[in-house]
C-alpha cells in the first residue's frame, strides 16, 4: 500500500517561484535513491513517484519492491516441485501392474476362456488403482503447489492462461508428467 507524505506537496508555482519548502527533502530522498542505485542495494529502498492533484503534487511512496527475491524463490519452488514429481512418477512407473503382462502366465494356454477374461479384468483394475492412487497423491500433495506456481508463471509471462486446467486437473500419469515437465522448464526460463 503506498504511503502519501501529505505534508509534502508541491504546487507548480513552488516549483516555478523556488519558495518549495519540501524541494530541500526532495533532494535528499533524490541523493539516497541515486547513491542506492549506483550501490545496488535499490531493491531495499521504496519506488518515489509524485501524482498530480490539480496544480499540486503528492509524493507517492510505494512499499519495496520484492521481485528479485519472489524471482529466486519461485525459480526455486518450480524446480523442487518439478523434480518431487518426477521422483512420484518414476516410482509410479516402477511399481506400475501393467508392466508385466496379464497373459504371460506359465498356465496361460490352459486356462478357460472365463479364467482368462478374470485374470485380464484383475490386471486391468490394479493399473486402474495404480494411476488413481497417483492422481490422489497428485490432488492431495502438490496440486495446489502446482497450481499457485503456474498462476504466477502466468503472471510474468511464461505460462499461457490454457495452461491452468492441465495443472488444475492432470487427466492422467502423462498429465502429470507434463505439469512437472513445464514447472521445471519454466524454472529453468527465469
Amino acid at each position: 500500500m503506498p504511503l502519501l507524505l501529505g505534508d509534502l506537496f508541491l504546487r507548480d508555482t513552488d516549483l516555478v517561484s523556488g519558495t518549495a519548502a519540501p524541494l530541500a527533502t526532495l533532494v535528499a530522498l533524490a541523493g539516497v535513491y541515486w547513491i542506492a542505485t549506483t550501490a545496488r542495494v535499490r531493491p531495499w529502498l521504496p519506488s518515489l513517484r509524485f501524482r498530480r492533484e490539480g496544480r499540486a503534487y503528492t509524493l507517492v511512496i510505494d512499499p519495496p519492491s520484492r521481485s528479485w527475491r519472489n524471482k529466486r524463490d519461485l525459480k526455486t519452488r518450480a524446480e523442487r516441485v518439478a523434480s518431487e514429481l518426477q521422483h512420484v512418477l518414476a516410482d509410479h512407473r516402477r511399481t506400475d501392474p501393467s508392466r508385466k503382462t496379464w497373459f504371460d502366465r506359465p498356465d496361460w494356454s490352459k486356462l478357460s476362456d472365463d479364467e482368462k477374461n478374470r485374470a485380464f479384468n484383475e490386471q486391468t483394475q490394479a493399473s486402474v488403482d495404480h494411476s488413481l492412487e497417483l492422481m490422489n497423491r497428485y490432488a492431495i500433495e502438490y496440486s495446489a503447489e502446482a497450481l499457485y506456481l503456474c498462476e504466477e508463471f502466468i503472471k510474468r509471462g511464461l505460462a499461457q492462461p490454457g495452461d491452468r486446467s492441465r495443472f488444475e486437473h492432470p487427466t492422467n500419469p502423462l498429465g502429470v508428467e507434463e505439469v512437472a515437465r513445464k514447472l521445471g522448464l519454466w524454472g529453468k526460463q527465469l
